[in-house]
């Protein structure tokens, strides 16, 4: 099976560090309103275009910044994470 898109939307999910090991191959994620503070994992999922992480508990910058690396992320959204209402979240 080659899943794409996945969504895990308001499950209560407080880690990803590990799921780049079974779904490598997405290319859309929904992570909204989880539990997430972090987001190790996140970084190996290479063919990531969408990724949905708003309504969760992020709060640092380098967990953002660390999502540079992936080459095809085109959407981000982050609404409702305490790092959305930091003054410099949009430099």
């Amino acid at each position: 099976v080659n899943l794409m898109s996945l969504d895990l939307s308001s499950n209560r999910i407080s880690s990803t560090a590990r799921l780049n090991e079974r779904c490598g191959n997405l290319t859309v994620l929904k992570l909204k309103c989880n539990s997430l503070t972090s987001t190790e994992g996140l970084d190996k999922l290479y063919s990531l275009e969408v990724l949905d992480l708003s309504g969760n508990l992020i709060s640092k910058f380098a967990e953002i910044s660390r999502l540079g690396a992936l080459p095809c992320l085109e959407e981000l959204w982050l609404k409702e994470n305490p790092v959305y209402y930091a003054s410099k979240y949009r430099v």
